[in-house]
């Protein structure tokens, strides 16, 4: 069973142009329905005559035990979206389930069309009824739960949430923003065969953008088919990657395990726990070659060279803005079952594929920048969680092997196999990926902890926590990792606008506003403020229309972005 600790810390409110905010005054709570309910006609609901949100820092708090359903979209244009389960009273995680309205045909493809903030915090939500396969059959699920398309400068964080079958990702942002933060979450069943094909079946879906930051911190991973990440022909960068106490399990990687794209300041990729994150193996399929080719590496074949991990590379990269990538990558323990071992090598012996097999930890070039290599991909001798469903062994021969049965590489076709796809209740009440203390991934972490999801080890949890300062504090968002300064919102403006910016630590912050002949115009901040997210209103009534530029130094951080004055 899963169990995720949380140490509370205090925060400290800033007057004046600096705020935090405060969620009490907001919260609309939700009880447990009697009848069959929509979250949808909820959120849609609440707005005023004139389709304006009655409260655009609305949180939605859903009573526990309580069962949900969604049949449309909702569109946070312009406003935050925050919806959560209650912090208090009896009853298991609220959970939500597409499900569409007597008489019509399909679940809506996105839950939440996305242009503003959104934060999603211990929820259980599916994207079919999982209980009666004839639904998904009938009416398929979400191709996205969480999706943009156009860009805005905001954040997107889920924190201790239980997701489970969307047929191409959980979050789809193909509209830049500032952040996408996950916690403490469980994603399983990623992507729905035979409804939808082995190319997708992803955590993370951010092409053609770019992104502050992308972070991941103790969530696990089981039974995807794509990519967990996907960032791929890229027009932007991730500027700060961060992978840190993650569990992968039967994760089918038709096209690799993380797809950074054009990546920037810094990837971190530690301390995390990989159990057959390449399930598919590495091949020499020709339908499997195209997305690997970013990195632009290549055998004496012509083939592409196949990573778990991969970037935009080399000459691919000629996007503005490239500088030397810092490389962090260390401490990640991962393990082959014998089951997926053993397709590989009938594979072989059959003649599906001549080379199927483990394939690369992560590309040439990325490997010349990894300080330590022998201790970036730690291979266990054994490994055995405490109850996980079986590996998918009968998916991987379905996707190697030639038809009339199998897809011959294909991303489709031949008689889908099935797998011991389990209800979303499982993950939440059953499965336990912790495993054996005598394991040297136990101790083999940074500071001796544990490898993988720390989760799964609630003692633990609670010391890394302690050890490292990580925690969530009582507004619902956790503590930054990473300097960041995001743009402004909203962009033109007239005469006001917010600027958001991170910090991970107490720093002394200088916030200032100048205009193109470089003079200031306005200082925002100016003081010591403490670790956390913080927000700063700029008023340009006095100012004449045009470009503006504001720039924030804290300790050894500093960043400059532009914004558009229009009156």
């Amino acid at each position: 069973m899963r169990r995720s600790v949380r140490a509370l810390l205090p925060v400290v409110l800033l007057l004046v142009t600096v705020a935090t905010e405060m969620f009490g005054q907001h919260n609309l709570f939700v009880p447990r329905p009697t009848t069959v309910t929509y979250i949808d006609d909820v959120i849609n609901g609440d707005t005023l005559a004139g389709g304006v949100r009655k409260d655009s820092l609305r949180v939605y708090v859903l009573q526990r035990g309580g069962t949900w359903f969604w049949e449309n979209s909702v569109q946070n244009i312009g406003w935050k979206l925050t919806i959560q389960a209650a912090d208090t009273g009896s009853g298991s995680m609220p959970r939500i389930y597409g499900r569409p309205t007597p008489g019509t045909t399909t679940v809506p493809y996105n839950y939440v069309i996305m242009a503003g903030p959104l934060v999603v915090k211990g929820l259980m939500i599916c994207g079919y009824v999982d209980a009666d396969t004839s639904m998904l059959n009938k009416y398929q699920a979400p191709g996205q739960f969480f999706s943009r398309s156009n860009p805005s400068p905001d954040r997107q964080e889920f924190y201790g949430n239980v997701f489970s079958g969307p047929l191409q990702a959980y979050v789809s942002a193909f509209g830049s923003c500032s952040v996408i933060k996950m916690v403490d979450n469980v994603f399983a069943n990623d992507g729905v065969p035979p409804i939808w094909d082995l190319g997708n079946g992803r955590i993370i879906d951010c092409r053609n953008v770019s992104l502050d930051s992308l972070i991941l911190v103790n969530n696990t991973l089981a039974y995807g088919f794509d990519r967990a990440i996907r960032h791929l022909k890229s027009v932007g960068r991730i500027d700060n990657f961060l992978l840190d106490h993650n569990t992968v399990y039967e994760n089918g990687g038709r096209y690799g395990l993380f797809s950074l794209g054009a990546v920037g300041s810094k990837v971190t990729i530690t301390n995390n726990l990989l159990i057959d994150p390449m399930a598919f193996g590495a091949d020499t399929s020709t339908y499997r070659q195209f997305d690997f080719g970013e990195a632009g590496e290549f055998d004496a074949q012509g083939k592409v060279k196949m990573a778990w991990i991969y970037n935009m590379a080399g000459a691919n990269d000629s996007l503005p803005g490239k500088k030397a990538t810092v490389w962090t990558i260390a401490k990640n323990y991962w393990y082959v079952t014998p089951q997926i071992q053993a397709v590989w090598d009938s594979a072989r012996k059959s003649g599906w594929d001549p080379a199927i097999g483990l394939g690369r930890f992560t590309t040439d070039t990325i490997r010349t920048r990894i300080a330590d290599t022998a201790n970036a991909f730690i291979k266990l001798s054994s490994f055995a969680f405490t109850n996980v469903p079986p590996p998918m062994t009968s998916v991987v021969i379905y996707a190697t092997s030639p038809g009339p049965n199998g897809t011959a590489g294909q991303s489709s076709g031949g008689v889908w196999p099935g797998y011991d796809r389990r209800l979303i209740n499982y993950y939440r009440d059953t499965m336990d990926c912790s495993y054996s203390t005598s394991s040297p991934a136990y101790t083999g972490g940074t500071l001796g902890f544990p490898a993988g999801d720390l989760n799964w080890f609630p003692s633990k949890k609670a010391a890394w926590v302690v050890a490292t300062g990580i925690a969530e504090n009582p507004a619902g968002s956790t503590l930054p990792e990473l300097y960041t300064l995001s743009q402004n919102y909203p962009n033109p403006f007239n005469p006001a606008t917010q600027i958001e910016f991170s910090i991970p630590k107490q720093s002394q912050v200088s916030l200032k506003v100048f205009n193109l002949l470089g003079q200031e115009v306005a200082t925002l901040v100016n003081g010591v403020l403490p670790v956390g997210h913080h927000t700063a209103t700029f008023n340009a009534s006095n100012l004449a229309s045009g470009v503006y530029f504001y720039r924030i130094d804290a300790g050894s951080f500093s960043s400059t972005r532009k914004m558009l004055l229009l009156k």
